[in-house]
């Protein structure tokens, strides 16, 4: 009996653990400085309620890194490994959140790493969801702007401006 306490006690504290890395990643994300994407990057991913979006997070924090490295190939290197890590994650669940960041790499990534294959399918997924998604108001607003921000496709920022929730 006392066990079975103890180990949904400590089931509690990892998903307390997970939900505090969940916030802070999303914090240091949005924060889009190099010094808060390197503190993203050197997290320690373990398996959880919230590993498939904090590795999201990661994709996008690796892909938007390489604009802070001055070598191509570096910078190839920081965008491809990002790329991998956010369709993983896609792959394995896909959430209004981690579709919002696929979908902001894509929109603004240079047009030459052709990185564009998602953006009809993602946005139809993130206007489909983000009504009934449980993320609260002002942080759906503050994914519509980001987008919008991000964006130069005229249609595109028509639909982002129709978007309720």
């Amino acid at each position: 009996m006392i066990k079975k306490f103890l180990f949904f006690v400590f089931l509690g504290l990892l998903n307390v653990h997970a939900q505090q890395n969940l916030a802070f990643v999303r914090n240091e994300f949005h924060k889009n400085t190099e010094q808060s994407l390197k503190n993203i990057l050197n997290l320690t991913l373990t398996e959880g309620a919230e590993y498939n979006q904090i590795l999201a997070y990661v994709g996008a924090s690796n892909a938007k890194m390489a604009s802070y490295v001055s070598s191509p190939i570096s910078k190839l290197k920081y965008f491809n490994k990002g790329k991998a890590k956010l369709n993983e994650s896609l792959s394995n669940i896909k959430t209004v959140e981690s579709t919002y960041l696929r979908l902001l790499i894509q929109l603004n990534a240079p047009s030459f790493l052709n990185y564009n294959d998602f953006i009809e399918e993602d946005l139809s997924f993130f206007e489909e969801h983000i009504k009934t998604d449980p993320l609260p108001n002002s942080f759906k607003k503050e994914m519509v702007d980001n987008l919008k921000a991000g964006n130069t496709k005229s249609d595109l920022n028509s639909r982002l401006n129709n978007i309720k929730f």
